[in-house]
């Protein structure tokens, strides 16, 4: 059940990607359901779609802060779909790199989004914090 609601919510996010309020409502409800073992390894299995929709689509979608809480709340809860979510994005990070005339957007995206896994994961806080803690980290 928990899993074709993930599949259901990512088609979601996909059609309304410009879409921030819906987006963001999508995202949360999600994040409610990380802590079912089986939403778990439904994010895990789209865990390639979310890492594209975050690397490649940044500069088209409002929302995409909310998708990206998303994703670093299921890797704070499992360290092995955060070390999977690290060779994606370390992945998109190689091919755009400067050196290789990549896309430099998505290279200065792909850094941002590891320096926010690595916060996540070692520090334990981003994805999914509550309001007034995210204003401390700023």
């Amino acid at each position: 059940m928990a899993a074709q609601k993930v599949e259901a919510a990512l088609l979601e996010v996909w059609r309304c990607r410009r879409e921030a309020e819906r987006v963001s409502s999508l995202t949360d409800e999600l994040i409610e359901l990380i802590n079912d073992a089986s939403a778990l390894d439904a994010v895990e299995f789209h865990l390639p779609q979310f890492a594209h929709m975050l690397i490649h689509i940044a500069n088209d979608a409002p929302a995409l802060s909310a998708l990206e809480r998303l994703v670093l709340a299921a890797c704070r809860v499992s360290v092995h779909m955060a070390l999977q979510f690290f060779w994606l994005v370390y992945a998109n990070l190689q091919e755009h790199s400067p050196k290789r005339k990549g896309d430099i957007r998505v290279f200065k995206r792909c850094t941002g989004l590891l320096l926010g896994l690595e916060q996540c994961v070692v520090y334990g806080y981003g994805g999914g914090e509550p309001e007034h803690l995210r204003a401390l980290m700023r």
